[in-house]
């Protein structure tokens, strides 16, 4: 990341915070952004839960129907 400032002037900042085993449930993540979100928290030792609106397909992935509003808590759980 890096501040904005004066053209010429931008300085590399550092992490906010740390993920280090942090859950963090990502919607969304097939697309351009959720991708590339995904694997910048991965790339930060963060667990991420994918929410898809399939059958899963992997131990990263939970079933979601956000129609009706179903969610198995047991699958976003630490």
């Amino acid at each position: 990341m890096c501040v904005r400032g004066p053209p010429g002037s931008r300085k590399p900042r550092g992490r906010l915070f740390r993920l280090n085993g942090m859950t963090i449930i990502v919607t969304g993540s097939s697309g351009l952004l959720g991708s590339a979100l995904t694997a910048a928290l991965r790339a930060e030792d963060a667990r991420v839960v994918r929410l898809v609106r399939r059958e899963p397909r992997g131990p990263d992935e939970a079933f979601w129907n956000p129609a009706a509003l179903d969610l198995d808590p047991a699958a976003v759980a630490p």
